[in-house]
C-alpha cells in the first residue's frame, strides 16, 4: 500500500533525529537538555510528544491501538506502519 511522500519524509526525519523538536534543534546551540522545553514545561523529547504532551492528546485518542505499548520501540513496532507514519507526521506538524 502507498505511503504519502510527506508522511514518509516526516517518519524518516523522526527516525534520524532530523526533526524540529527542541530536543534536537537546541542541541546544536548547546542548550542544556533540561532547558529544551515544550510549552507545558517538560523536556520536548520524541517520547514526550508522542506519549505525554497535552498538545498531541487528540492524536493519541484518534489512534488508541497504536499507543498500547508505552515505549518508542513498542510504538514503532506496531503492526500498521501506515498509521505510525501518519501519527508521526501529525505530531511533528504540531511542533
Amino acid at each position: 500500500q502507498y505511503i504519502i511522500e510527506a508522511h514518509r519524509v516526516a517518519f524518516t526525519q523522526f527516525r534520524l533525529s532530523s526533526h524540529g523538536l527542541k530536543i534536537e534543534t537546541w542541541r546544536w546551540s548547546r542548550l542544556p537538555r533540561e532547558n529544551r522545553l515544550c510549552q507545558g514545561g517538560s523536556v520536548q523529547t520524541e517520547f514526550h510528544v508522542l506519549f505525554q504532551c497535552n498538545e498531541s492528546e487528540g492524536i493519541r485518542t484518534q489512534f488508541p491501538d497504536c499507543f498500547t505499548q508505552r515505549s518508542l520501540n513498542g510504538f514503532l513496532d506496531h503492526g500498521n506502519i501506515h498509521e505510525i507514519v501518519r501519527i508521526i507526521f501529525n505530531v511533528l506538524r504540531l511542533f
